[in-house]
């Protein structure tokens, strides 16, 4: 191992340490805190650059792109609870996290926005509001609901094309519309006032 790599584990091993036992480290209250401590065995410098040197397969990289990771959060640092990991792997083991399942993978948001493509905060909102399963991360999400109209099972999308209804106004009759019967009411009275509307501007 360099001295260069040596550096970087150091300062690793070294903010560990502080911020498990320094109350006057500014992330002493959320690890040492709480109670997250750091093993006996890697109490010593050598064990624990022993232990990353194994881990990262000799290949040290800055600290602020491999980190220690714990893989249960309420727990302390030892070998048995820590791996490396990148800083995106990292930040899904957040304890903060929620995590949501997508087509039977459970995944954090910002696993679910990264793997289809949306918005993290897309995926928070729609959990937030009820939305499970494909539908957190659908950008199409409101077009999946199935409506049958005239006897044919119809996407909001195909009665927008069918019909020629605003979208705007289609999410919004279906936002607290499941029955195919309004839906189809409503379709009826909107061509009616439309129909009517255009005579009188003949």
């Amino acid at each position: 191992m360099s001295k260069e790599d040596f550096r970087k584990v150091y300062t690793t091993w070294y903010k560990i340490r502080t911020r498990c036992e320094d109350p006057n480290d500014k992330d002493y209250k959320r690890y040492g805190g709480r109670g997250i401590t750091l093993c006996d065995e890697w109490h010593d410098l050598n064990n624990f650059t022993k232990w990353y040197w194994k881990e990262s397969n000799h290949q040290i990289l800055p600290p602020k792109d491999q980190s220690v990771d714990r893989i249960d959060v309420n727990k302390g640092y030892s070998p048995s609870n820590c791996r490396l990991l990148n800083a995106v792997d990292q930040s899904n083991n957040k304890r903060t996290n929620k995590i949501v399942e997508i087509d039977g993978e459970k995944l954090t948001y910002a696993e679910a926005a990264r793997k289809y493509n949306v918005k993290k905060d897309t995926v928070r909102w729609r959990y937030l509001h009820g939305k499970r399963g494909l539908d957190l991360v659908d950008k199409h999400h409101s077009q999946r609901r199935y409506f049958v109209i005239h006897g044919q099972k119809m996407t909001l999308a195909q009665i927008n094309e069918e019909f020629d209804i605003p979208m705007t106004t289609l999410w919004h009759w279906a936002k607290n519309n499941h029955d195919s019967i309004i839906m189809e009411k409503k379709i009826h009275t909107y061509q009616e006032e439309h129909k009517f509307g255009n005579k009188q501007a003949v």
